[in-house]
């Protein structure tokens, strides 16, 4: 019984070690990368899927480009957190995908009712990805950077203007999701850099 609690404490001991640190898994380079690849998908949006594109090609063509910018920043934060790396490192970036995951999640949920549900809601979607990552943000903001909060109000200032697009053409332009995503990575990449890496170099 004592050996449980002696365990238990020691458990609760490094989860507020890891809640106390940054975490610095999360690079400028990956996020800046991700960016990038929002402006040249949104450049590329009218050849692969033509310039007034059905909501089902626009989603498709997004969630592909989502996977893609996913798995060169967030895929490295996940393989770090299975790494020979410390186990307070592990656990601090355990609880930094976790806290994302839900809003990954719920945006992967409201993805497929909308695009099924056959009620042209599916313009919204852009508004609706570039908000919940916004609050993926703010529900990691106690594990990185501070000034990732100035982020994801971004996010959720540009998401809210989507939202409220009703002309169905306007609210499928490649340049609502490459602006709002490309802008906002290229922000996020700032801020790891300077509140991050800049300081580890000093």
């Amino acid at each position: 019984m004592e050996v449980q609690r002696a365990l238990d404490q020691i458990e609760e001991i490094h989860t507020r070690l890891a809640r106390a640190e940054t975490c610095e898994t999360f690079k400028a380079v990956p996020a800046a990368f991700a960016g990038a690849l929002a402006l040249v998908g949104a450049a590329l949006q009218p050849i692969v899927v033509g310039s007034e594109p059905s909501a089902q090609a626009f989603v498709l063509y997004w969630v592909a480009m989502a996977a893609i910018c996913g798995t060169t920043g967030g895929g490295r934060a996940l393989l770090h957190s299975f790494a020979r790396v410390s186990e307070t490192a592990q656990l601090r970036n355990r609880v930094v995908v976790a806290q994302f995951l839900p809003c990954m999640l719920a945006g992967a949920v409201v993805t497929i009712l909308l695009t099924t549900s056959g009620s042209g809601d599916a313009i919204r979607l852009p508004g609706i990805w570039a908000i919940l990552f916004g609050l993926g943000l703010f529900s990691s903001r106690p594990y990185l950077p501070r000034r990732v909060g100035f982020v994801g109000l971004f996010y959720l200032l540009t998401g809210t203007v989507l939202l409220a697009q009703t002309d169905p053409v306007a609210a499928l332009s490649p340049w609502g999701m490459g602006l709002t995503f490309g802008l906002g990575h290229f922000a996020l990449a700032l801020v790891l850099y300077w509140d991050i890496e800049r300081k580890n170099h000093d």
